[in-house]
């Protein structure tokens, strides 16, 4: 049976929108690029540095919810995993985090909201797990890329615990870092929207115009593409329909039909305007609107007249 917390999406925007309104009175300013290291260690009173987690870079960050807990630290000056005792209400990143610049911060902001939203959902479910000796209660942040799997990854019926609070995590922390009041009111007043449609109508790829749309999106809130793209799926954000130029559809002719050469179509364009000049000479021509056939008539009885 399933311990894990029951959450529905409504619950966790509920759970999002309720600790960014009390951050807003904490920090005094509704700012899209606040600081998630604000966040996490004044507002939430977390413990929160940086450790060698693996050799290779697997493990992003974790969450500690118990005193004297034994954490597994790679040293690289010995090559050698150390077990370090780690105090609760603590988040450890990996140190390949520090080293990202200012500009591209968007997969530690992500990490350490995912940590933080362990810590907000699934502290009574760890440390129970910690009582029963099930596990060391350590929620481990596995991530290699900043994308929010789970919304289509596994059918249900297959999900562990692990498969849901790692979801419920990713989904709170998008939720944290890019509120849907804040992105539709952003998205109000700036003009990516006007963009995006202007696009589309001038019969732009839309994909095209999508994506330029996520990328602004993405830098106002200084989150990943995949982040952002996700979150206007979440908060429901209609695309327009596509109005793009298609290419002409290519018909392959039957084997039987040979291909007309240049100079064979050049004779039938020439017989053709021929038999066209030959029309509009003829007396029994009929032109559109003036009827000819009668009047040439009258002339060639009098003419047969005047010649008898």
């Amino acid at each position: 049976m399933s311990r894990a917390p029951v959450l529905s999406r409504k619950q966790l925007e509920e759970i999002a929108n309720a600790h960014i309104r009390s951050f807003i009175r904490f920090d005094g300013k509704d700012d899209p690029k606040f600081s998630a290291w604000k966040f996490a260690v004044h507002y939430l009173g977390k413990k929160v540095r940086f450790e060698w987690l693996s050799n290779e870079g697997v493990y992003l960050g974790l969450s500690v919810f118990s005193d004297h807990t034994p954490v597994p630290v790679y040293i690289p000056e010995t090559g050698k995993v150390s077990l370090q005792e780690v105090g609760k209400d603590t988040i450890l990143l990996d140190k390949t985090l520090a080293a990202i610049s200012p500009d591209s911060s968007s997969r530690p902001r992500f990490t350490l909201m995912h940590e933080c939203a362990h810590q907000i959902l699934h502290r009574d479910y760890f440390l129970r797990q910690n009582l029963e000796g099930n596990s060391c209660g350590i929620a481990y942040s596995l991530q290699k890329r900043e994308d929010v799997p789970g919304d289509a990854a596994k059918p249900k019926k297959e999900w562990t615990d692990e498969d849901w609070l790692e979801w419920q995590a990713n989904y709170l922390a998008g939720a944290l870092l890019m509120p849907s009041h804040r992105v539709r009111r952003f998205l109000e007043e700036s003009i990516l929207i006007s963009e995006y449609r202007d696009r589309v109508r001038t019969k732009q790829p839309e994909e095209a115009a999508y994506r330029y749309l996520v990328r602004g999106l993405a830098g106002a809130f200084r989150v990943s593409p995949v982040t952002a793209g996700i979150r206007l799926d979440q908060i429901g954000f209609t695309r327009l329909p596509d109005q793009a130029m298609r290419k002409p559809c290519i018909y392959n002719l039957p084997h039987t039909l040979a291909p007309v050469r240049k100079t064979e179509r050049e004779r039938r364009n020439e017989e053709t305007l021929a038999d066209w000049e030959d029309r509009r000479l003829d007396p029994e021509y009929i032109f559109p609107g003036i009827i000819y056939k009668s009047v040439n008539k009258k002339r060639r009885n009098r003419r047969a007249g005047e010649k008898a």
